[in-house]
C-alpha cells in the first residue's frame, strides 16, 4: 500500500478569530492598536440644548456630538474629547457632513472649518493646531493619558 502525502493546512487557512483575516504575525511588533477614549458624560453634555456649533447659529433641544475626527475610522479608533467634537443640529447639519450631499463642501473641507471652529471655542493658535493634536493623540498606544492640549500665545 502507497503511502500519499498529504499536504499540511495552508498558511493562508490561520485566521484572526474575529476577522477572519490571516493570522497575526508573531515577535516583537510595536503597538498598532489605535488609540481609544470613550467619554459618555461629554457625548451626553455635548448632545444637550444648545446652538449648533457648525456656523448656521440654529437654537437646537437635542443636538449630535459630531467626531471630527471619525470614531472607528478605518481602525476602531474612538476620540471623546471636546477638541474632537462638535455639536452639531440633526437635519441637515450633522447629516449632510457625513452624507457628502450636493450643495454641500466636502468631508475634508467641512473637516477643515470644524477644525477652524474649535481652535476659536477652546482656545487653540489655528485649525491646523487641532488638527495636529488630535492625529497626536491617535498615534498614542490604545488607552494612554490624553495629553492637555498647547495653550494659545495670544
Amino acid at each position: 500500500m502507497a503511502v500519499i502525502d498529504q499536504p499540511g493546512p495552508s498558511p493562508r487557512a490561520a485566521t484572526y478569530p474575529r476577522t477572519g483575516g490571516p493570522e497575526a504575525p508573531q515577535g516583537n511588533l510595536p503597538n498598532v492598536r489605535p488609540m481609544t477614549h470613550e467619554d459618555k458624560k461629554l457625548l451626553k453634555a455635548m448632545s444637550g440644548p444648545g446652538f449648533c456649533e457648525c456656523g448656521c447659529g440654529v437654537w437646537c433641544e437635542v443636538r449630535d456630538p459630531n467626531h471630527i475626527i471619525l470614531r472607528g475610522a478605518g481602525g476602531g479608533s474612538r476620540l471623546d474629547i471636546k477638541a474632537n467634537i462638535l455639536s452639531l443640529r440633526h437635519e441637515p447639519c450633522h447629516n449632510a457632513y457625513h452624507d457628502g450631499r450636493p450643495g454641500f463642501p466636502s468631508h475634508r473641507a467641512q473637516q477643515e472649518r470644524f477644525f477652524a471652529i474649535v481652535a476659536e471655542r477652546d482656545g487653540f493658535e489655528s485649525g491646523e493646531a487641532v488638527e495636529a493634536y488630535l492625529r497626536s493623540i491617535l498615534a498614542l498606544p490604545k488607552y494612554s493619558t490624553i495629553p492637555e492640549p498647547p495653550v494659545c500665545p495670544f
